[in-house]
């Protein structure tokens, strides 16, 4: 789909994939950090 937005220069199309594809990666780098602060003894608060 990608490739066809560049290639019919569909500008609109590329900012939403782009926009799609950067929401997605920060939420896979939330849920990791989210894991990695569950999981990972050292990052707990030592109170």
């Amino acid at each position: 789909m990608f490739l066809q937005s560049v290639e019919n220069q569909d500008y609109a199309l590329m900012q939403a994939l782009f926009l799609l594809l950067t929401v997605a990666v920060l939420v896979a780098i939330l849920v990791a950090d989210g894991a990695t602060a569950l999981l990972d003894p050292r990052t707990r608060d030592r109170s």
